[in-house]
Order: C-alpha cells, then sequence, then structure tokens
C-alpha cells in the first residue's frame, strides 16, 4: 500500500494529545514535494496553532530536535528499503 501513495501523499495517525495540544503523525513514503530524490517525509500537524518541542524517529534514526511553531513541521529521512 505505501508504494502505491504518490509523492505529496500521506498517511496520518488517529488524533493524540500531548501538552494539552491536539495532534497527529503524518507519513509521506514517497516524500513531499520539496523532499529530495528517494527521500520520505514525516509531519507533526497541531489541529491549532502550537509551540511544542518534539523529535521524530524513522527506523530508529533521528530528525533532531525540533520546535513547532505553528500548525505543522515536517522532516525529511532517507526512504526505508
Amino acid at each position: 500500500r505505501l508504494a502505491e501513495l504518490p509523492q505529496g501523499r500521506r498517511l496520518e495517525s488517529p488524533g493524540f494529545w500531548i501538552a494539552g495540544t491536539a495532534l497527529r503523525l503524518a507519513f509521506y513514503p514517497r516524500g513531499t514535494t520539496l523532499t529530495g530524490e528517494g527521500d520520505c517525509a514525516a509531519a507533526l500537524i497541531a489541529e491549532d496553532r502550537a509551540r511544542l518541542k518534539f523529535e521524530l524517529f524513522l527506523n530508529a534514526r533521528s530528525a533532531g530536535r525540533k520546535v513547532l511553531l505553528g500548525k505543522k513541521y515536517d522532516c525529511d529521512f532517507p526512504r526505508p528499503e
């Protein structure tokens, strides 16, 4: 199913709450329109504007510590094989 999604299309997690903020995770198997060739992307999406420190991991690889200032933050990762 993941291999069939075109670039820019995503899968989303069910909603969850952290520090009083409604969030979802999104995974773009072929990346977003700005993702490099051979990469995928993950995003943290807030229902409302938020300020939140976070760190995303994909296959034990960290994107580093980030700060969400708004509603969405995308992180690119090498595409898993």
